[in-house]
């Protein structure tokens, strides 16, 4: 029935089915521990099903970290290294899209570095190099640590994760972890690290198009924002309001209003800021 639901995009069908997903994510934690060696995979696969789908409804739902734990606490690491793995990024997921303090973003992101650990780099590579790129997703939000240092070590995960990952295979994947690399770079607001991130955000860019909403717009206004940050120049204000136009052209307004509002009050502002230099 759920998947049935989810299908047909019947968001009230879901939320009826809710209560009966958190019943049946509660009993099967419950049951894991005396389920024997032959259906432990295949009954701890489902467990991880059932929490992604209850992630989609109802991001941050607290019943999700319990059961995702007790699924560790019963695979083996080494006997199911890749559900193991699996289970460790649900549980990474789950944690961050909870409230987001100083510890849940801790153990969010330990969960993400031992799902990475798990993986075989050339066993693996995929889902190798997409556990890296949710390694820098985590140290990007992360709270309470450093800032710049965990957005050097966000460089060092998203270059890991591009060297494993083919743009003309898996170009959305490579897109992202581009503007990804982008994000992590334009936050040290340096001279050389902004020239790193315009050279990340226009390789996202061209991999992308403008059917590719609202990640082609996102990629834009980062662009942008980050012309922004170089010296106040013509040339660089110029390419930066350019950057938020092309971003909101498209049928953005319709797909995301409020995205589209934000990328056209930046280009006013970056035409303002250019017209006082004249």
């Amino acid at each position: 029935l759920w998947q049935t639901a989810e299908e047909g995009d019947d968001g009230e069908a879901l939320r009826y089915l809710t209560p009966t997903l958190l019943r049946a994510i509660e009993n099967l934690s419950a049951e894991l521990p005396a389920i024997g060696a032959a259906d432990l995979e295949e009954v701890a696969g489902l467990l991880l099903d059932l929490c992604t789908a209850l992630q989609d409804v109802m991001p941050g739902a607290p019943a999700a970290p319990p059961a995702l734990q007790s699924a560790l606490r019963v695979l083996d690491k080494g006997r199911h290294r890749r559900l193991w793995a699996k289970a460790q990024q649900r549980l990474g997921s789950a944690l961050s899209a909870g409230e987001n303090g100083v510890e849940e973003g801790d153990a969010s992101l330990e969960a993400f570095r031992q799902a990475a650990d798990a993986l075989v780099r050339d066993e693996e590579p995929l889902e190798w190099a997409l556990a890296q790129s949710l390694v820098g997703d985590a140290l990007l939000i992360r709270e309470g640590g450093d800032p710049l240092a965990d957005a050097a070590a966000a460089v060092d995960a998203y270059r890991a994760a591009l060297e494993f990952l083919d743009e003309s295979e898996h170009r959305e994947e490579w897109a992202v972890t581009q503007a990804s690399l982008g994000i992590a770079l334009s936050a040290g607001e340096a001279g050389d690290s902004l020239d790193q991130a315009l050279a990340a955000f226009r390789a996202a860019e061209g991999a992308l198009s403008a059917e590719d909403q609202p990640a082609w717009s996102e990629v834009l206004g980062d662009l942008g924002t980050t012309y922004r940050l170089l010296e106040p120049t013509e040339e660089h204000l110029r390419a930066a309001a350019d950057a938020y136009r092309r971003g909101a052209e498209g049928d953005l307004r319709e797909i995301a209003p409020a995205s589209w509002a934000s990328l056209k009050s930046q280009q006013g502002t970056a035409l303002e800021e250019l017209a006082e230099l004249a």
